[in-house]
């Protein structure tokens, strides 16, 4: 048995292509995507196999996203993002497992790795202490970036033939070269406001007005 990770399928999703137009390799409609991503899946994952999917799974009526679900090999974990359904709804869908965020513990090269899953990336530093994490994966930003530091965007838009990914193979995605300081937001990139704490005269940052870890 073997585990994957994956994020944004947007399964459903008939807008999609207008804002990740790499998906028209499958064709101009919603069904062709539907088609191309759930082969790409398949043609990896097998039956007994556990798929970590990092929110925005689906959209649709109810109907349609159960026959994603049977349409799938594998087990799917669900980490929500901004639009998949509650809890309760999920897992009527089919989804046993479903979870706002997760911390893992994944053995890669030899050791284990403390990875926080969560569907949006850090809004800013310390993410580490606070998750007690070194490796954080995420969704959300579609092809906007692939790797910055040890924050990973596991999204289809950015994965070899939209399929899912082990760990092994996210951790060895290049870093990128420009790397994100500690005043951008991980997000949209955007500078920070900072301030000077009281206290020992530490700089800290404010959160992005767009991205709060509490909205986050």
């Amino acid at each position: 048995m073997s585990e994957w990770i994956t994020s944004d399928l947007h399964l459903g999703h008939e807008k999609i292509s207008t804002y990740c137009p790499k998906r028209l390799v499958f064709g101009p409609t919603v069904h062709d995507m539907n088609r191309g991503i759930t082969k790409a899946w398949n043609d990896r994952v097998k039956a007994g196999d556990t798929v970590y999917v990092i929110g925005d799974f689906a959209f649709g009526a109810p109907a349609q996203i159960r026959g994603f679900i049977e349409r799938l090999n594998g087990e799917i974990v669900l980490v929500r993002g901004n639009h998949d359904k509650g809890h309760l709804r999920m897992k009527e869908f089919g989804i046993k497992y479903v979870y706002n965020n997760l911390n893992m513990n994944i053995e890669a090269r030899g050791r284990g790795h403390r990875v926080f899953l969560r569907h949006f990336p850090p809004s800013g530093p310390g993410w580490e202490e606070k998750h007690w994490a070194e490796t954080f994966l995420c969704g959300h930003v579609h092809q906007s970036w692939s790797r910055r530091g040890n924050v990973i965007n596991v999204g289809v838009d950015v994965c070899p033939d939209f399929a899912p990914m082990t760990f092994e193979q996210l951790l060895a995605r290049p870093v990128a070269a420009e790397a994100l300081r500690p005043d951008q937001c991980s997000v949209c990139g955007m500078s920070l406001p900072k301030t000077v704490a009281a206290a020992g005269g530490e700089i800290q940052y404010f959160s992005c007005p767009k991205h709060p870890p509490e909205v986050l």
